[in-house]
């Protein structure tokens, strides 16, 4: 009677699991129990290595494309370089071409002044023809001159102001009497006729004038022995047995001073013609009452 029961539960199960599954099942079961451990570590040493490969073949992969692409922003890099570079060499080639023409016109507006002297502190009224007869005064007293013939035009620089005396502008006819009007000044220096204190100069452009006044302050600093103006061109001494120098830009100044005084002249300096009002206070204020302070005698230049 037991036989019969256990016959047919396991006559049941079998009928409960296909024969197929069954005969896999069996495998699997006989198959693990066959397996070392040293040939389970083999197929996980495998299984491993193979994705690590895999690994390897994507990393490879992706660095490819980001060297591609460094590549080419370095690429774009040097490009925009070279751009850059030649943008830069266009911009300085414009600036050196509008100094020269800045330069050219200073020396052309120069020019226009080659008959002109600039008189500073002859005393101002509202008469007619005043200024006019003051100078040929001064010109026969003081210097033994008659040069009211000579005289094309004389007039009062700038506007009128209460309180301020203007520079006068005399423009003679001739160089030639321009020349010996301006060649005997030294007799009306204050220090000979102090009641008079008229200083006569060159007329030089505003650029100039900027590059006087910081020439001047070398001379009141006792950095150079002379600062002179000589047919409109700015010379300076460094010292006494030294050929004159011509200063035409403030880059000159700089060469002559120490390296810790140009700190000072680069505070304020004007660069160019058309910023010459962007100055300091102090150049501003300074540079139309301007005189020589020190005059060499002898008439040498270099050009």
């Amino acid at each position: 009677m037991g036989y019969t029961l256990c016959c047919s539960t396991r006559e049941k199960t079998k009928d409960r699991m296909p024969r197929g599954k069954q005969a896999t099942k069996l495998n699997e079961v006989e198959n693990t129990q066959s397996i070392t451990i040293e040939e389970l570590l083999e197929i996980i040493e495998k299984k491993a290595k193979d994705m690590f490969e895999q690994e390897i073949v994507t990393l490879k992969s992706e660095i490819n494309v980001l060297k591609n692409e460094v590549h080419k922003l370095t690429q774009d890099r040097d490009l925009q370089k070279a751009q850059n570079e030649k943008l830069r060499f266009e911009i300085n080639k414009g600036s050196q071409e509008i100094e020269d023409l800045k330069m050219k016109i200073d020396d052309m507006e120069q020019c226009s002044y080659e008959r002109d002297v600039q008189v500073v502190g002859l005393s101002e009224s509202d008469e007619d023809g005043d200024d006019l007869n003051k100078m040929v005064k001064i010109a026969e007293q003081k210097m033994g001159l008659k040069i009211k013939e000579d005289i094309e035009e004389i007039h009062r620089l700038g506007r009128k102001t209460n309180g301020k005396t203007r520079d006068l502008i005399i423009r003679f006819k001739t160089k030639a009497s321009r020349e010996v009007f301006y060649q005997n000044r030294k007799k009306t220096s204050p220090s000979k006729h102090p009641i008079n204190n008229i200083y006569i100069n060159d007329r030089i452009t505003r650029y100039r004038k900027g590059l006087f006044y910081e020439a001047r302050k070398l001379y009141k600093n006792k950095q150079v022995v002379a600062a002179w103006t000589q047919h409109g061109n700015v010379l300076i001494r460094k010292s006494e047995n030294d050929r004159p120098i011509e200063i035409t830009c403030y880059e000159n100044l700089q060469e002559i001073v120490p390296m810790a005084s140009t700190e000072e002249i680069e505070e304020h300096i004007p660069r160019n013609n058309s910023d010459i009002s962007l100055g300091s206070e102090s150049l501003k204020s300074h540079i139309s009452d301007y005189e020589i302070y020190v005059e060499p005698d002898d008439d040498f230049l270099i050009h």
